[in-house]
């Protein structure tokens, strides 16, 4: 059995974003399920508010607001990739579409979110190289 690739890693999950009408309430549920502490609030503009939290120093996630054109609360998990712009390359030629994006987050890097062939959504995470 091979040892999994370290956090950050192309491939991996870089990010998790919840969804929800009830951003208070959410958080309170997974920091007495895992022991999560909130970490930065970071404003947004028209996304509103993100409440990062982590298990510790640096911030794996982040809960806001669910907007009202979605039906449901959700998790949307973010891979990270080596290139965001050749990732988004690489989703129209497989067959998915990107929805929105590529958008500067915190931090540096760059985030896009698409749907796979079966309209399963998800994101993508990483730097915007130099070309």
């Amino acid at each position: 059995m091979t040892e999994p690739a370290a956090a950050g890693m192309p491939g991996q999950v870089g990010w998790n974003a919840l969804l929800t009408p009830v951003r208070e309430q959410a958080f309170a549920f997974y920091a007495a399920l895992f022991g999560w502490r909130k970490a930065e609030a970071l404003e947004s503009g028209p996304m509103g508010t993100i409440q990062t939290f982590g298990l510790g120093e640096a911030a794996f996630g982040g809960m806001r607001d669910q907007p009202a054109a979605v039906p449901r609360p959700f998790w949307l998990y973010s891979l990270t990739v080596e290139d965001i712009d050749a990732a988004a390359a690489r989703v129209a030629a497989a067959g998915g579409q990107v929805q929105m994006g590529p958008m500067a987050v915190p931090g540096g890097g760059w985030s896009l979110q698409a749907l796979d062939p079966q309209g399963a959504a998800f994101a993508l995470l990483g730097p915007r190289l130099q070309k």
